[in-house]
């Protein structure tokens, strides 16, 4: 004889709600990049990825989220015992450039979008130096070790 499961409470709609805007830390959470206000369709997004910085969050619905997380993914790897900050601020803009450039996708025709598009070029430039700045901060210091 197999046992019959009772089903899960999730409590009301208005507990799950309140549930899902705490887990987002805010009372009126909504995705930046598209404005959707309903709490179990955001997410918490890691602007400069896990790795770099676990306090700078921002919500991103669902789809939104995949997107840019799936962008993050073609960043530079983490340097190996690196400590210097230059490394973290720098996938901070790669990171700002990832939903930048998300939201120039959505943006279609617009006046600004060629502002818009140098903007993130430039943060995408800005994050690449920053890393690069890292990574031979840290080849220098294991130089400096020998």
């Amino acid at each position: 004889m197999s046992k019959q499961k009772s089903p899960f409470n999730h409590g009301d709609k208005e507990a799950r709600h309140r549930r899902a805007c705490e887990r987002l830390g805010t009372e009126d959470p909504r995705c930046i990049l598209c404005h959707e206000i309903n709490p179990h369709a955001l997410q918490l997004h890691h602007v400069a990825g896990r790795a770099y910085d676990e306090d700078e969050l921002v919500a991103l619905c669902h789809n939104h989220h995949a997107r840019v997380s799936d962008g993050q993914k073609d960043h530079p790897l983490k340097i190996p015992d690196c400590i210097n900050p230059l490394e973290g601020l720098g996938h901070f803009d790669r990171g700002l450039a990832e939903m930048l450039d998300t939201a120039i996708e959505d943006l279609g025709p617009h006046p600004q979008r060629e502002f818009l598009i140098y903007l993130s070029s430039k943060l995408k430039l800005n994050g690449a130096l920053l890393i690069g700045a890292a990574s031979n901060d840290r080849q220098n210091s294991l130089w400096r070790q020998k």
